[in-house]
């Protein structure tokens, strides 16, 4: 956990208690998929299980601001891979840290659990941001959506 007094602002693990909010926010800001109210208690319960992620959240006057997710990696000649994804800040929270201080946090949890590299994918108006925290580009992220 790290905290920013003088911000007001928390990095702190994700628990089952922010699952509403951690969809909300990811719903307004990276797709329109939300899943069934019915669903969620499965759903966080089976994500929680998981021994390869790092799930943190942003917490600023009490509610979340912000959310981001590690998940680790094992590859064919035994090295790990730490794989940023579903990076979020609230609109109202952009440029005031958050997204700089969960990404720090997640690349901290990288290291501590072996990793040897980072990746990431983000859209062309994000790469100054990751840059910043000290990405650099290297190759081409491609994907297919199976499901929206």
């Amino acid at each position: 956990m790290t905290t920013d007094a003088a911000a007001g602002l928390e990095v702190r693990d994700f628990v089952a208690a922010d699952h509403p909010q951690v969809v909300a926010l990811l719903a307004a800001n990276l797709s329109p998929f939300e899943p069934g109210t019915e669903e969620l208690p499965v759903i966080v319960s089976a994500f929680l299980e998981q021994a390869h992620v790092e799930a943190v959240v942003a917490v600023s006057s009490g509610r979340i601001a912000g959310c981001a997710f590690l998940f680790i990696n094992e590859t064919v000649r035994g090295g790990r891979i730490g794989q940023i994804e579903d990076v979020a800040v609230d609109m109202n929270c952009r440029g005031t840290g958050v997204g700089r201080a969960m990404i720090a946090q997640l690349v901290d949890r990288a290291k501590a659990r072996g990793c040897y590299k980072i990746i990431l994918a983000c859209s062309s108006n994000n790469v100054a941001f990751y840059q910043k925290a000290g990405f650099t580009a290297d190759g081409t992220s491609m994907s297919i959506l199976i499901r929206s």
